[in-house]
């Protein structure tokens, strides 16, 4: 399924809270993460639909892990239905639009979760389970702001957790291979 976010909450007839519109203009974590809290999903769309874009998932998707966070559940898109289970705490944690044929599978499935109290307590019982090791090394490594890593890494004092096989560079111009000035 490939579609933008505004086209699908259209097709879906959700009236959606959104941050940046008039009267919802969110800037502090704390208020973002109070509004998404009070409802039971939060739309989680990448600005992309590629193959190859976990990185791009850990280091961007802030609604998709605020929605968690929050105790919402996650209606993602933008990765297949296997590049996306290692990012989800449990199999059952999130809704992923690549797992339904259509549009009204989608909204089907929402309206049951909505209606059933035990589905959609089932879906949130990973917040009282120890987190998967993968998971919880992705939670650790977005609370690091961007800026902080980087100082980090020009400091020598950072690697990225997630590189299978990062080497330590002894200055950003090894890591460039350019020669230092």
């Amino acid at each position: 399924m490939n579609a933008d976010s505004n086209q699908v909450i259209q097709q879906l007839n959700l009236n959606p809270v959104i941050p940046g519109q008039p009267h919802h203009n969110l800037t502090r974590w704390d208020e973002k993460m109070r509004i998404i809290s009070r409802y039971k999903f939060t739309i989680a769309f990448e600005n992309a639909n590629e193959e190859d874009k976990h990185a791009v998932l850990i280091d961007s998707a802030h609604e998709y892990y605020q929605a968690l966070s929050a105790g919402s559940i996650p209606i993602h898109l933008g990765l297949t239905t296997d590049q996306f289970q290692k990012f989800k705490p449990s199999p059952n944690a999130a809704l992923n639009v690549a797992d339904f044929k259509t549009v009204e599978q989608l909204a089907d499935r929402i309206k049951q979760i909505s209606k059933d109290r035990d589905t959609f307590n089932a879906m949130l019982e990973w917040k009282n389970l120890p987190f998967a090791a993968r998971f919880a090394e992705i939670t650790a490594w977005g609370k690091v702001h961007e800026a902080c890593r980087m100082a980090k890494f020009f400091r020598q004092e950072w690697r990225n957790p997630h590189a299978l096989k990062q080497e330590r560079y002894k200055s950003f111009f090894q890591r460039l291979n350019l020669a230092p000035p």
